[in-house]
């Protein structure tokens, strides 16, 4: 199956792109796709997302089809052919 996932702020300057179709099994859940991202793209991108290897960094919001996903559904939201995940860090500025 194949989602588009878009990055925001800091996520899309250590990653190096805007956006990116990622083929991933039938059934996974959002949590395997950032466990995806992590995996395919380094300890920068990690550092990013997870605060350790099993929790999600609080500071990041997850979008799924333009709503927000808590942190709580991220294990068992069940991504389909075409989701769209945005990925936003914390954005600091005065």
């Amino acid at each position: 199956m194949r989602v588009r996932v878009t990055y925001h702020g800091q996520i899309r300057s250590v990653i190096g792109r805007s956006h990116e179709d990622v083929e991933l099994p039938d059934g996974a859940t959002l949590f395997a796709l950032l466990s995806h991202l992590a995996d395919h793209n380094g300890e920068p991108v990690r550092g990013h997302l997870f605060a350790n290897s099993e929790v999600i960094r609080p500071s990041l919001m997850v979008i799924l089809n333009d709503s927000p996903c808590p942190h709580e559904a991220v294990a068992t939201a069940t991504l389909n052919y075409g989701d769209a995940i945005a990925l936003l860090p914390p954005i600091a500025g005065g």
